[in-house]
């Protein structure tokens, strides 16, 4: 039970003492081989596990906010990206319109001048 909750305290990023969510405390868990096989769900300390939760807790409603915020910022840059890809079909259709008739224009100059 220790080496897993140690191996899915490291996954999580509080282990080692330096790890990202650690917040410079040791939460590694270290088995009591001296109190033998009878109590093998024992540990001999938690070398700092208290507030742990409420860390990671106010750590997950900032994460929370802040993923809110991206997500409404980004629903603002897709807003503007369509209206300017709008603005940019118009604006081709325009382009081609005044193409045709500047070749139009074009081909009743050279007609004009045969």
């Amino acid at each position: 039970m220790v080496r897993e909750y140690n191996e899915l305290a490291v996954k999580i990023g509080i282990v080692p003492q330096s790890a990202k969510y650690a917040g410079g405390r040791d939460y590694e868990l270290e088995p009591d081989l001296d109190s033998g096989a009878s109590d093998s769900g024992n540990c001999s300390r938690l070398k700092s596990g208290v507030g742990l939760r409420s860390t990671l807790s106010v750590t997950q409603r900032g994460t929370n906010n802040d993923l809110f915020t991206l997500n409404e910022e980004l629903e603002v840059v897709k807003d503007q990206v369509e209206e300017c890809n709008g603005t940019l079909s118009t604006k081709e259709h325009q382009f081609h319109l005044l193409n045709r008739k500047f070749q139009e224009e074009k081909e009743v100059s050279r007609e004009g001048w045969w």
